[in-house]
């Protein structure tokens, strides 16, 4: 399944390395330092009894050129959902599912 996150939080974050684990999943997200360090070195989730896995989804500042994938989820500030959605509209095509 191709997903897309929207936004690099804590939720996001967290959503984007599992679901990277069986999927095709791009984070994007407004923070360069962020993409840069996603994509170089992936990301590491501590689990409750301290082990830390590394996962790799992709990552992007911007959605241009990619297609409409299979599920978008959105986890920006309620505030931002509405432009984030707007600035991102390439990647929702008539079969994507939302999820906020």
């Amino acid at each position: 399944m191709k997903i897309a996150v929207l936004g690099s939080g804590a939720m996001g974050g967290l959503f984007s390395a599992y679901l990277s684990k069986h999927n095709e999943v791009t984070v994007i997200d407004v923070n360069p330092a962020l993409v840069e360090t996603v994509n170089a070195n992936g990301m590491k989730v501590r689990e409750p009894d301290g082990h830390v896995d590394v996962y790799h989804p992709k990552a992007t500042l911007s959605t241009a050129g990619m297609e409409p994938v299979d599920l978008v989820v959105v986890f920006v500030k309620a505030m931002f959902s509405e432009g984030a959605l707007n600035n991102n509209r390439g990647i929702i095509g008539p079969n994507t599912c939302l999820m906020t």
